[in-house]
């Protein structure tokens, strides 16, 4: 769950740590379970054959310097001045043990298995490590360290943290300021900017409801220390407990949500819809269902990956997202931001941090078992929010972020209708991150009418696949119109005159042929 506050008019819960109503089972992993076609494509599938040119299918480009952070997104008045912490290069995590005054005794076993979650290596959980995962899933460009401190021995009650509610951590928290000291952490503000980068607070009681749940937030309140506390997670020892379906390595400690967690310490989202009316961005990567790897958006906006920009007719051969950081942006007059409205291409394998969760299901949820691409409908436009006082109004779309102190810049659109700060007649219509799936089970109608399931063995899109804007003319053909607003156009009006088709693919790579409609 990650929790964030409009300042100027509440204090409001706004995404929760893990969700979902119904159970994915599959088993199988074997890659070479696909189709047989994707054999016939050359085991020396590389990064160079990507780069070559075919009946002049050369027009991308690869985007490597690519703007926009999460941290500007969530650093405003919306969130309450956010300080998310750094996706790239070195993040230290400060662990504060907390003992509520009726609360169970911590254990040097607790202490050692909290250590083992956040810090340990993968061979000594069910799954990962969160510094374990990290490294993996940001392609070594993330380094997570850091220490279990002192068990804090709290005077309030777990009843009276409960009444707090949503303020419950920030009540702890408060508690925590007036009895230490922090000034001397100062190795937890790598980036200098007088707050400390990650605090991680585990309380030692079971979760029970709302107040103790899993979340990420900020904590701004009046402090008198040269060194502050800003970005923080909140979490019960409790978590670290839980596992597989089918008790695969029980005996092991979990880390599963503060992973899941930890995507919001750097600033990602929630993916799910809060109102439980339509998950449109299908659930099976973990800022869904705490499960696998994270989906290609995720990484984009990390800084992770550089995507080649389709500007005409292309060919391009695309790597395992589970260990290549590539994949395929579609945008005509591509602003090279973050803060865009765009497609991704992925080439999901159910290999590396996806290997066990496709193979067992956590919490009732299993990633894909086969191979194929996964395709994502992104609206990351930023907007501005006039502020006067309690007063806030939609004054449109920008590309940039106001320095005016009575605007508030954001990414507009949610995938809970009930987030998004577009105006009413949008919200339900324009999604922050949207799965497009093969078997069309997840369109856009069915999101206006309801609770919508995604068959995992019928979402990611198989050779011989084409996909286009137009109306089906040929068996192999699938519309994606009915995935869009505007059927052949984004939601800001630009066409999307591409027809995509899915080639030969293995456990190398897959052949794309990008085709632009003149």
């Amino acid at each position: 769950m990650k929790k964030g506050s409009l300042l100027i008019i509440s204090t409001i819960l706004l995404l929760t740590a893990c969700g979902g109503t119904s159970s994915v089972t599959n088993s199988s992993s074997d890659i070479s379970s696909n189709s047989s076609s994707q054999s016939s494509i050359s085991s020396e599938v590389s990064s160079e054959s990507s780069q070559t040119s075919e009946n002049s299918y050369d027009n991308y480009y690869l985007a490597d310097n690519i703007t926009g952070t999460l941290r500007q997104n969530v650093d405003t008045l919306i969130y309450g001045n956010w300080k998310t912490s750094s996706s790239i290069g070195t993040n230290k995590f400060y662990i504060v043990p907390v003992q509520l005054a009726d609360g169970p005794e911590f254990t040097q076993e607790m202490l050692d298995n909290i250590e083992t979650a956040f810090f340990g290596s993968a061979e000594n959980t069910k799954y990962e490590s969160v510094s374990s995962y990290f490294e993996k899933a940001s392609y070594g460009k993330l380094h997570i360290s850091g220490e279990v401190g002192q068990v804090y021995k709290s005077s309030s009650t777990i009843n009276y943290i409960s009444r707090q509610g949503d303020y419950s951590s920030d009540t702890l928290i408060s508690e925590y300021i007036s009895n230490n000291d922090v000034s001397n952490l100062t190795d937890y503000d790598v980036d200098g900017d007088g707050y400390i980068d990650n605090i991680i607070f585990i309380y030692s009681n079971k979760y029970d409801g709302q107040a103790f749940w899993a979340w990420c937030s900020c904590y701004s309140y009046e402090q008198t220390s040269s060194l502050k506390i800003n970005n923080y997670m909140w979490l019960s020892y409790d978590f670290l407990l839980n596992g597989y379906n089918d008790g695969y390595r029980s005996e092991y400690i979990d880390a599963h949500t503060p992973i899941h967690e930890s995507g919001h310490l750097m600033g990602l989202d929630d993916y799910y819809d809060y109102s439980y009316t339509w998950d449109c961005a299908g659930l099976l990567e973990m800022q869904g269902a705490n499960v696998g790897d994270h989906n290609i958006y995720s990484k984009l906006a990390f800084g992770w990956v550089e995507p080649y920009v389709v500007t005409g007719d292309a060919k391009i051969t695309l790597k395992p997202s589970s260990n290549s950081p590539e994949c395929i942006l579609i945008k005509d007059n591509y602003s090279n931001s973050i803060f865009d409205e765009y497609l991704l291409l992925e080439y999901y394998t159910p290999t590396g941090l996806n290997e066990v969760d496709s193979q067992h299901a956590y919490d009732g949820y299993q990633c894909y078992s086969q191979s194929g691409v996964r395709v994502y409908h992104v609206d990351a436009r930023l907007i501005n929010l006039e502020v006067s006082g309690s007063y806030v109004r939609y004054a449109g779309y920008t590309d940039s972020f106001s320095t005016d102190p009575s605007i508030v810049t954001t990414i507009g659109a949610s995938n809970t209708p009930s987030y998004s700060y577009l105006p009413s007649g949008q919200k339900d219509r324009i999604r922050y991150l949207s799965l497009i799936d093969r078997g069309g089970n997840n369109t856009l109608s069915k999101g206006l009418r309801g609770q919508a399931s995604v068959d995992p063995d019928d979402t990611l899109f198989q050779t011989g696949d084409i996909l286009t804007f137009d109306y089906v003319s040929a068996e192999n053909e699938i519309s994606l119109r009915n995935y869009f607003m505007n059927q052949d156009a984004f939601n800001d009006g630009t066409d999307i005159p591409y027809t995509i088709e899915i080639g030969a693919m293995n456990e190398n790579g897959v052949e794309i042929t990008i085709n632009k409609i003149a």
